[in-house]
């Protein structure tokens, strides 16, 4: 018969249940957040704020955090949102002052750590933390009904409103106004008005502070996995049958009944079983036959069958229905005509013990099934969150007449955001779909196997997809995708090289002024005369011609290296020279291009060096360690290696530095037979007149 429909008036009213689980919430979230914000601040005071986070210890501590997800990049966009600007507490939600304290703040981690519940005369700062985020997890574990009984709300309030008034008097203690102040702003929850829509943002930060804690669907799962062999566990009690033959001068021979049954359903011993459990109550399960003694190894699924069990044997009623079975002609002949008696026993402690180890295993079935739903829920409110969260950042459109270019950028994790960004671009400007061509990449780091996802895609207008990719990895992005948008009047190939700065430029100054973690100091200086030359201009000049020498190749274990060198006077040049190198299709098709660069600013009177290893690991550090060793300036130095399937190990470097060396040599040799070639009216003067007077 189908349930009767579920009262919508009854599911939303309002209970006291319902209103207990509001205002502890309330008091978790918004008095939690107030009052954690104030320590923070008390620690780390708002005008040292800045200088704090870009001490290097606590830097590179921070991007180890975003690295491994804990910090997330919202969070990380509230403490950076520009690379030149840093956030204030007030921006800060609960969830990220909490990891800045345990992380940034010098706390000890208290004797349990920060994740369990501290003991009771801990009444340390670090164990009032740990305590709130204990209770919180108590709380969270309401979620589903948003329900408490006014026993627990009564117990969860006293212990979280207890330690928040010990954390309010650590960093008021010169203060006791202050911490009677907070104290009649607690009791005053008790009593106010509840603000419904204020209660679902509340509830929802908590889901928010839950999820984005990695402890709890770790602790969710670990829980899961523990309850899972609890329930196996209980389920393997077993309650045995012992089947007994007895006559006058054999009072036992079940060795010998058992070596019967053995010979006869050795080919089908799946029959004796089914026979064996038709015999039985409905509920029980034959686990084993135990050969020898004929000891039937029960195990039970319901209550029920265990009574029924009970009842059958103390009646005599069990033994009758097995007798059937072991009592056959075969079976007594073995006594040889005399008479034989058959007897079950069983422990009926067995029983109870089976019928406790049951109710426990359901108990903690149930449980389980809470516990899977809710690791659902937080499985799900994760992806929900991140599809909430995806923000997709507008770069300036760059235009030359009727060419417009734009760039897109979204923090992204998975690539199966890839398609929901390009759903949510389109439908936030419907003009993405009339682009001429939509190029994008993504770089997503995998800190479980440590490798980087990438790709990319030219969408019709070819290797403009590659190039963003490259900017991506020289830029060190991660995480992200890009969007240009270019709207073309005319072809991409009529527009020619200018239009991958065009590109360049929009992509730029979107990652510039994004707050995504870039490496700045280089590309900014790459990129300066693009960001401030007017396109049109840029169209008119030529590139200049670049002499490049090309060096000796070195073999080696079917691996080739080639060192090749030019001449520049700006960072912009290096491409130029990467690009005319690359012409040659068989050094495009290489297995790497590293490269170095080291150029003198004649203005800041100071050197640009970049190195980049295009897949060789430390490759282009090295060249970069060599141009400075020799001193040499105004000059990029790349080396091809086409790679043989044989790994060289560190011979490799061997062989870049040789390479690369012995091109330096030829260069610095025929800079000084020009010096010497070179010819200075004054000294050709003096040499005349030395030889005149000579003869």
């Amino acid at each position: 018969m189908a349930s009767a429909p579920a009262d919508p008036s009854e599911i939303l009213r309002s209970s006291t249940e319902k209103n207990n689980y509001t205002r502890l919430t309330r008091l978790l979230i918004e008095g939690g957040t107030f009052i954690l914000r104030e320590l923070l601040d008390k620690i780390i005071p708002p005008h040292q704020f800045k200088h704090v986070l870009m001490l290097p210890k606590v830097h590179s501590k921070l991007k180890l955090l975003k690295k491994k997800k804990v910090i997330t990049p919202l969070q990380w966009k509230s403490l950076f949102p520009t690379v030149t600007s840093w956030g204030k507490s007030t921006d800060f939600d609960i969830t990220l002052i909490f990891k800045l304290l345990r992380n940034f703040c010098s706390l000890t981690p208290p004797p349990k750590g920060w994740d369990e519940l501290p003991d009771d005369k801990d009444l340390t700062l670090p164990a009032d933390l740990a305590r709130i985020k204990y209770y919180r997890n108590d709380v969270y574990a309401h979620n589903d009904k948003m329900e408490l009984d006014d026993s627990e709300f009564q117990n969860l309030w006293k212990r979280i409103k207890d330690a928040l008034m010990r954390i309010v008097q650590h960093y008021n203690r010169p203060n006791p106004s202050a911490v009677l102040k907070w104290e009649t702003a607690i009791e005053k929850l008790l009593t106010d008005p509840l603000d419904i829509k204020k209660s679902h943002e509340d509830n929802d930060k908590l889901k928010i502070w839950c999820i984005d804690d990695p402890q709890t669907l770790s602790d969710l799962k670990d829980e899961n996995a523990r309850l899972k062999d609890q329930v196996t566990r209980l389920e393997s009690s077993l309650v045995n049958v012992h089947c007994n033959w007895r006559s006058r001068m054999q009072w036992m021979i079940a060795g010998s009944v058992s070596t019967l049954l053995i010979l006869n359903y050795k080919d089908d011993p799946e029959s004796l079983i089914n026979m064996i459990s038709d015999a039985l109550p409905v509920g029980l399960v034959v686990k084993s036959i135990v050969a020898g003694s004929i000891v039937l190894q029960l195990t039970s699924t319901s209550d029920e069958a265990l009574n029924d069990l009970l009842t059958r044997y103390q009646s005599g009623q069990l033994r009758e229905d097995l007798a059937k079975i072991f009592m056959t002609e075969e079976i007594k002949a073995l006594f040889d005509g005399q008479d034989v008696e058959f007897s079950v026993e069983i422990c009926e402690e067995e029983i109870e013990n089976a019928r406790r180890v049951l109710i426990s295993a359901a108990e903690a079935e149930k449980k389980r099934e809470e516990l899977t739903k809710k690791e659902g829920l937080a499985q799900a409110l994760k992806k929900t969150k991140l599809t909430t969260d995806l923000n997709i950042f507008d770069g300036e459109i760059v235009e030359d007449g009727e060419n417009r270019v734009q760039a897109h950028l979204a923090v992204i994790t998975s690539k199966d955001q890839v398609e929901e960004v390009f759903a949510e671009l389109k439908k936030k400007d419907p003009g993405v779909d009339e682009a001429t061509h939509n190029i994008w990449a993504y770089r997503i780091f995998d800190a479980e196997r440590n490798v980087y996802h990438e790709h990319c895609d030219d969408d019709g207008d070819d290797t403009s997809g590659a190039r963003v990719l490259r900017f991506l990895r020289r830029t060190n992005a991660m995480n992200v995708i890009v969007v240009v948008s270019c709207w073309y009047e005319t072809t991409a190939d009529e527009l020619g090289e200018v239009r991958f700065k065009y590109i360049q430029k929009s992509v730029l100054d979107l990652l510039l002024t994004s707050g995504i973690e870039i490496r700045t100091s280089k590309i900014k200086k790459y990129f300066e005369e693009i960001k401030y030359t007017p396109f049109e201009k840029m169209k008119e000049q030529e590139i200049p011609k670049f002499e490049i020498l090309h060096g000796e190749t070195i073999e080696d274990r079917k691996s080739t290296f080639q060192a090749h060198l030019a001449d520049i006077t700006s960072r912009e040049q290096v491409d130029q020279v990467l690009d005319e190198l690359k012409k040659d299709r068989k050094i495009a098709k290489a297995t790497y291009n590293m490269w170095a660069c080291r150029i003198y600013d004649e203005k800041k009177k100071s050197y640009i060096e970049e190195g980049y290893d295009d897949g060789e690991n430390l490759g282009g550090e090295r060249l970069l360690h060599l141009l400075q060793r020799s001193d040499a300036k105004n000059v990029v130095i790349i080396v091809t290696r086409w790679h043989g399937g044989i790994h060289l190990g560190n011979d490799r470097f061997k062989h870049i530095n040789k390479c690369a060396s012995d091109l330096l040599q030829r260069r610095k040799t025929a800079e000084s037979r020009t010096s010497t070639a070179s010819t200075d009216p004054k000294s050709t003067a003096t040499k005349k007149k030395k030889s005149k007077k000579h003869k």
